[in-house]
């Protein structure tokens, strides 16, 4: 892939996060699951609806820790919720 489609999807990708900044999907509980639960890589889907959050919340908020960058993903892929993802930090 040349650069500029690089640069074009890592700019959709934080407008995307971006969706989830507010307040409203900050949430402490779910950020310390979400971070177990993305010890180790996986589709953002499947580790959000894993934990024991209400419905929704896990991807809400997994949405919101990328934007704050507690966890991260290859942004310079189209993110979608099937996009693999992993605590900031943790051994890839």
């Amino acid at each position: 892939m040349s650069p500029a489609p690089r640069a074009a999807s890592c700019a959709a990708n934080v407008y995307i996060v971006s969706q989830f900044r507010h307040d409203e999907f900050a949430d402490e509980n779910a950020r310390a699951v979400l971070l177990q639960a993305f010890a180790r890589p996986l589709p953002l889907s499947r580790g959000a609806d894993a934990v024991d959050l209400p419905p929704g919340r896990g991807r809400a908020s997994s949405w919101n820790l990328l934007w704050a960058q507690d966890l991260t993903t290859h942004w310079d892929e189209p993110l979608t919720p099937d996009s693999t993802v992993w605590a900031a930090g943790a051994a890839v």
